[in-house]
């Protein structure tokens, strides 16, 4: 489709001329439009399936996974805490959802000093101390979302072991083993995981709003904004859970994780850290279950390895 129609359909004219295609996750396309002349901005675009069924818990007013993203944006924006690009527009034709960025030019040399890092560090435990949107129960959300290719039930829980249990560890564990991904061993593993998350967590957890999908390639350098955060799934859990992913994947440098602790010991007292490095590990397990699940069997034995330090 021309990006000068998908522009059109969202209220945008001119004579846009598409500068960079980069490939978006899970089947989103993402470019770089220079307006004009002038303006540049970012297109992104998912192409919903036909026939597909859609959840009933959709972000108000929206009807695709576009709306999604653009709902997440929206509430961490609302913060003040924490960088993302501000929204232009959001619809869909045809059946392709759009979501026009603003462009974040990114530092030539994204090479930062530890100073940008503590800022992200400390800009993220801002986040997750913020008053979380209006939800009926402490943990979840008011719609569903996705974290990459999987659909996450976001139905709220009163207490953050229930929602871990119910709406992350336990569908995906069910998904793996309706696909054939599991052997025997594995999945007596991850149930006796499962039977154990109450006991491995302290009950006493402040629930927070975080980024939920916060691996190294979601976080920006920019020229003139910082450090900005992408592509966020949004959910009000334990602030904690978060770490989990920063810590995969190649990782932020220590200073900012150990920023994001201080500033949340800080502020919440030390309540916020007890159990600490249970909480991030279930946070690595459930990022490591969602790639297994996307990815195959590959990630199955990292998983289980992080099952086996969580359970020891």
């Amino acid at each position: 489709m021309e990006i000068s129609s998908l522009l059109e359909a969202v209220g945008i004219p001119g004579r846009p001329v598409v500068t960079r295609s980069m490939s978006g996750d899970s089947g989103a396309r993402v470019r770089v439009v220079e307006l004009d002349g002038e303006h540049l901005l970012v297109v992104k675009t998912v192409r919903e399936e036909r026939g597909a069924s859609r959840r009933d818990r959709l972000p108000a007013g929206g009807s695709t996974r576009i709306h999604e993203e653009a709902a997440g944006l929206s509430l961490i924006a609302a913060t003040e805490t924490v960088p993302v690009p501000e929204i232009v527009a959001c619809g869909v034709l045809g059946g392709t959802g759009i979501l026009v960025l603003e462009h974040l030019p990114v530092a030539k040399d994204p090479a930062v000093d530890d100073a940008a890092w503590m800022q992200l560090g400390r800009g993220l435990a801002d986040l997750h101390l913020s008053p979380p949107p209006a939800c009926p129960a402490r943990f979840g959300l008011d719609h569903d979302n996705h974290l990459g290719g999987t659909s996450q039930d976001n139905r709220p829980e009163a207490e953050w072991h229930d929602f871990l249990m119910k709406r992350r560890i336990r569908p995906m564990i069910d998904r793996l083993r309706a696909d054939r991904l599991l052997e025997e061993e594995e999945k007596s593993g991850l149930d006796r995981l499962v039977d154990a998350i109450p006991d491995l967590l302290p009950a006493n957890i402040r629930p927070g709003l975080v980024h939920g999908d916060l691996w190294s390639g979601n976080a920006l350098v920019t020229k003139d904004r910082g450090i900005a955060v992408i592509d966020p799934a949004v959910v009000i859990a334990d602030p904690l859970f978060e770490i989990g992913m920063m810590r995969l994947f190649g990782g932020f440098p220590r200073v900012c994780e150990e920023s994001l602790l201080a500033r949340l010991g800080e502020v919440g007292g030390p309540v916020m850290l007890e159990g600490a490095e249970a909480r991030i590990e279930i946070g690595r397990v459930n990022h490591l279950l969602n790639h297994w699940l996307l990815f195959g069997r590959e990630y199955a034995a990292a998983t289980m390895r992080a099952v086996a330090r969580l359970m020891s």
